[in-house]
Parts: structure tokens; sequence; C-alpha cells
């Protein structure tokens, strides 16, 4: 009898078993299609973020490039703003030059004063020339530029150069509308 109580506590056990088993795998199927599911949608959300970032990298890139061309293009303005700036106190200096020999000798001192006035203005022309140059040279310097801060001081110093241009513009009509005052009052000018 325990043998017969045995053999039906096995029977009854492989019968469990053998209903249930079609049950836990569509279970374990379903549970695995899911964790499937999950992570392909992981994945793709990773590949966007990544995507995305990408993204981000490459408009930060395009606008430190516009803004290096926008400040390059600001400083070659300023440059041809300074060679004519240049080019006119050499001319002041030609004039100058011209009215020192028609001088009489007491308005002689005042041309020379003038005439190196005009001279120190455009060795000083020359000087931010060069100086606006090396700018410009920096800005094409990517390294450089990629330093947020590095690029707030090329900004500030764009813009001083750019106050100290207007200066000298402002210093030259000076000197010219004194030239004029000089040749007024020379006579047989």
């Amino acid at each position: 009898m325990k043998r017969l109580a045995k053999v039906t506590a096995v029977a009854l056990a492989v019968f469990v078993v053998a209903a249930a088993s079609p049950r836990l795998y569509a279970q374990s199927g379903q549970q695995q299609r899911q964790q499937g599911q999950q992570s392909q949608q992981q994945a793709q959300q990773e590949q966007q973020a990544k995507q995305q970032q990408q993204m981000q990298q490459q408009m930060q890139q395009q606008q430190m490039q516009q803004r290096m061309q926008q400040q390059m293009a600001q400083m070659q303005e300023m440059q041809q703003r300074m060679n004519r700036v240049m080019e006119r106190t050499q001319e002041l200096n030609r004039d100058l030059t011209r009215q020192m020999e028609q001088a009489q000798t007491r308005q002689l001192e005042q041309q020379r004063n003038m005439q190196r006035m005009c001279e120190t203005l455009e060795e000083v022309a020359q000087s931010m020339n060069r100086l606006m140059e090396q700018h410009r040279n920096m800005l094409q310097n990517e390294n450089v530029m990629q330093d947020q801060e590095m690029q707030r001081e090329m900004e500030r110093f764009r813009e001083h150069m750019g106050g100290m241009t207007q200066q000298m513009e402002e210093a030259l009509q000076s000197m010219e509308r004194a030239r004029e005052r000089l040749r007024q009052q020379t006579p047989d000018s």
C-alpha cells in the first residue's frame, strides 16, 4: 500500500507539473519578450540621447565659429580704419613738411612740433595695426577660442581696440584741423 501511495503521489506530481508546464513556459516566454522589448526601448532612448548630445555639440561649434568669424571681420574692419588713419597721417606729415618749407621763422617751431606729433600718431597707428593683426591670428586658433573665458577676453580686447581706433580717428581729425589753422596763418600758402 505504501508503494501504491508513492506511485499515486508521483503520478499526481507528474500530472501537476505537466499541467503547469505550458503555463510556466508561456509566462517565461512572455517575460523574456517583455525584457527584450524593454532593452530595445532603452537602447533606442540611449541612441536618441547620444544623437541629441552630438547635435548640441555641433550647434555649439557652429556658434563658436560664427563668433570667431564675426570677431575676425570686425578686427579686419578696424585694421582697415587704422590703415586709413596711417595714410591720412602720412599725407598730413607731407603737407606739414611742405608748410614748414614755406613757413616764416616764428611759425617754424609750431610746424616742427606739429610734424613730431603727426609722426608719433603714425607710429601709434602702426603699432595698433600690428596688435590687431596678432589678435586676428589668435582668433584663428581653435584651441584658444574653445575656452569661453578666453572668448570673452578676446571680445573685450576687440571692444577696447574699437574704442582706441575711434579715439585715433578723432585725434587725427584734431591734427588735420590744427594743420588747416596753421595753413591759414602761414602767408603765401
